[in-house]
């Protein structure tokens, strides 16, 4: 981990717990700034420093502050702009009978110290599968750009230029990632609480479940980042009375993830100031887990290699034969077999050039395409097939050491 991104922990940590800013953690703002900005999070963080850099005892150049003042002020007014006409929205669906329940988001924005500050490019929901047609029928009406849903996956899109992303949930987990992921071991049974903004939530408990297994999908498939930690650290916190903690621990354990809940709490005592009995506060996976966060990003993007990970890990996590685990993970993928052998041919294209110059090589393409997720699925990229499969290799071989590490593994 680099010096930035540590001080940058503590920067988050105090912003989002409205703990004072230690200023000795403010050097060489701005690489900590490209760091916030890749994990999301530096409009939390600024809002925190913002009286400081004022003060004069952050100093950055008059230029620079007005443009970060002016940047800041345009992504809260845009945020809040954002949630409110969603939340309109689902008070006309709740009109037409449809209940809507928020999943993550501003079910959990609420509770940092500045909530407008924790800024989410999409609001999730949760409703009944029986209602889905209807609702896709009500945000067309209302403007919205609804996306198709495949048989297995469990939501459906609906973009709009002022809401921009909702995401309608039928079900709380995709196929493969309650099959394999969870061991079809969760259940989520609580009554929806009405929280303090008049909206509806999971339940004490589920939320907790919820928030910790989408964490769990997101460092396998692509990467945790300290948003998402803090997220459901802040939960913890705020439910901690309330939480049955014997249930959500064993449950934990009976799924091979609670020494990654332990190092996440862990992180929790050691860069953001907070307090948890059964913490790991270093070794064990932590320094890694870091590490993968600060190359990544928030989602990974900064990476690329890491996208087979996830193929190979259900592999080895499933205990199948390469050939059933294939299969299987052609025919419960969230995306039709069809459209993941055969996307759109701009999609195609841009994922082989030769393809676009030379359209008559379209059909070898999708061969091509067809044998790369052969080979991501089985685990045959080899060292000998290109500079690129030894990089991909690499981060393969860094993250699973993470996940073995980290105790993720069954076979561990």
């Amino acid at each position: 981990m680099s010096t930035e991104f540590i001080n940058m922990l503590y920067l988050f940590g105090a912003a989002a717990t409205g703990k004072p800013i230690n200023i000795e953690y403010c050097e060489n703002l701005s690489k900590i700034r490209d760091l916030a900005i890749s994990q999301e999070v530096w409009d939390v963080i600024y809002a925190a420093l913002r009286d400081k850099i004022a003060s004069g005892e952050v100093k950055i150049p008059p230029q620079i502050y007005a443009q970060l003042e002016k940047t800041f002020m345009s992504n809260v007014a845009l945020n809040v702009r954002r949630v409110e006409y969603n939340m309109q929205t689902l008070r006309k669906l709740e009109e037409h009978g449809i209940r809507c329940c928020v999943l993550k988001g501003t079910t959990v924005a609420r509770l940092y110290y500045m909530p407008e500050t924790r800024i989410s490019s999409d609001v999730d929901i949760l409703i009944d599968r029986e209602n889905e047609k209807r609702a896709a029928e009500i945000l067309s009406q209302l403007g919205y750009e609804c996306e198709s849903r495949s048989k297995h996956d469990h939501h459906i899109k609906a973009h709009h230029k002022i809401g921009g992303l909702l995401e309608i949930h039928v079900a709380l987990h995709s196929v493969p990632t309650n099959d394999i992921l969870l061991d079809d071991e969760i259940r989520y049974n609580e009554e929806f609480m009405l929280i303090d903004s008049g909206i509806y939530s999971l339940g004490v408990n589920d939320a907790l479940t919820y928030l910790s297994a989408h964490l769990i999908k997101h460092l396998i498939n692509d990467a945790t980042g300290i948003r998402q930690m803090m997220d459901l650290l802040l939960y913890m916190k705020e439910y901690e009375v309330q939480i049955d903690w014997d249930k959500y621990n064993s449950l934990m354990q009976k799924l091979g993830y609670y020494n990654l809940i332990r190092v996440v709490k862990g992180i929790g005592v050691r860069f953001f100031g907070m307090e948890f009995d059964d913490a790991i506060t270093e070794g064990h996976g932590m320094e890694e887990l870091l590490e993968d966060c600060e190359i990544g990003g928030a989602f990974g993007h900064a990476e690329d290699e890491r996208m087979q990970f996830y193929a190979l890990f259900t592999k080895r996590r499933s205990g199948n034969s390469t050939t059933k685990h294939l299969i299987y993970s052609l025919f419960t993928a969230e995306r039709s077999v069809w459209s993941l052998i055969f996307p759109p041919v701009a999609s195609l294209q841009e994922n082989f050039p030769y393809a676009k110059k030379y359209p008559v090589l379209i059909p070898a393409a999708w061969v091509n395409r067809f044998i790369v997720i052969f080979k991501r699925n089985s685990g045959q990229l080899s060292c000998a097939d290109s500079e690129e499969a030894k990089k991909t290799n690499a981060v393969i071989e860094r993250r699973m050491k993470m996940v073995e590490k980290l105790g993720m593994l069954k076979d561990n």
